[in-house]
């Protein structure tokens, strides 16, 4: 799986465009005065004219510099003068032209395109690529950047599908407040205002949260309980449903679009997550997360086993169809389509 970081996390792509050139001058031996105010032809005079006037305008020429020319300069035409021109008049015109500098062709700009920061470029950014996007606390309370799995690029809308590499932080699916359970679906659930109000606003600046699609969720039953997912959503952010979660070997029609195993599926959690709740298999796993047995499981917005029940990936990355407890805390793993 490639990585790119800008910022952050680094994919960078650059395509150069090359800069056109000024051409040679033709004549290397002679200045032109193309560049130059038109200068009027000069003939000799019937009167022969002194070897000393030609051996004092050569010399002057040869200091001038090179003009380059321009390409779509009108080259006047001039005539000679009817009247004889003394031979001091070569000696003036000559060296006039030593202090006019060259004229410099501009190239044409280079074209940078780039992959860093928010900045996504389906010709740099593919599928199973890494991208960062955003801050949220990971290590410590202090916000880092978060790093983002491209699961989907849709070229036809021009968005790209990210899910957080990592498990950022431990809610219930549902908080009942002291109130009666009543069935919780994914419409209804306080995970869902706080991902696209807590987390929204203090994850990503004003600007990413415009670079964020609004985007129309089905919300289907739980294909093997039969339990109602409720009313379709337009959400900013939002979590995996069990269809989207299922590998691509499994025996449920429209499942594996975006994963081949558990391993795939499973995801580490931050510290940040653990000190929050999220519950790993060893106490180490509170300050490192390195190795496979700190990877901690996290919801899906699908229904569980029964009304009260939301689907879940265990810790191992298997798909748990029958869920957990709606008011249990457990991992959270952030989706979104992103504007490129």
């Amino acid at each position: 799986m490639s990585s790119f970081k800008p910022l952050l996390f680094g994919v960078a792509c650059t395509v150069m465009l090359a800069p056109s050139c000024a051409k040679k001058s033709e004549t290397a031996h002679a200045p032109t005065t193309d560049a130059l105010p038109p200068v009027a032809e000069v003939k000799a005079a019937d009167a022969p004219v002194s070897p000393t006037a030609i051996t004092e305008a050569v010399p002057a020429a040869a200091n001038v510099a090179p003009v380059a020319v321009a390409p779509t300069a009108a080259k006047a035409e001039v005539k000679a003068a009817d009247a004889p021109v003394p031979p001091t008049a070569i000696a003036e015109a000559v060296p006039a032209a030593a202090n006019v500098a060259p004229v410099a062709v501009a190239p044409t700009a280079a074209k940078t395109e780039t992959c860093d920061g928010v900045l996504f470029n389906s010709q740099c950014v593919h599928k199973g690529d890494t991208a960062t996007f955003g801050k949220y606390p990971q290590a410590t309370e202090t916000p880092e950047p978060i790093e983002w799995l491209v699961l989907d690029i849709d070229t036809s809308k021009g968005q790209m599908l990210l899910l957080s590499k990592y498990v950022l932080d431990a809610k219930p699916y549902n908080t009942y407040n002291n109130t009666s359970f009543t069935t919780i679906t994914w419409e209804k659930c306080t995970l869902r205002t706080w991902l696209n109000g807590t987390f929204k606003t203090t994850a990503f600046s004003t600007s990413e949260q415009q670079q964020i699609a609004l985007t129309h969720l089905d919300n289907p039953n739980n294909q093997y309980y039969f339990t109602n997912g409720g009313n379709a959503t337009n959400d900013y952010v939002f979590l995996l449903s069990l269809a989207d979660a299922l590998s691509q070997t499994s025996d449920v029609a429209g499942s594996g679009k975006y994963f081949s195993s558990d391993a795939e599926r499973k995801s580490m959690a931050t510290k940040y997550a653990i000190d929050n709740g999220a519950v790993v298999s060893k106490p180490s796993c509170a300050t490192t997360c390195a190795n496979i047995q700190c990877s901690t499981r996290w919801w899906l917005r699908s229904p569980g086993l029964d009304r009260l029940s939301a689907a879940t990936v265990f810790s191992w990355g298997d798909v748990t169809h029958g869920g957990y407890n709606v008011d249990t805390d457990i991992g959270v793993r952030p989706a979104l389509w992103v504007k490129y």
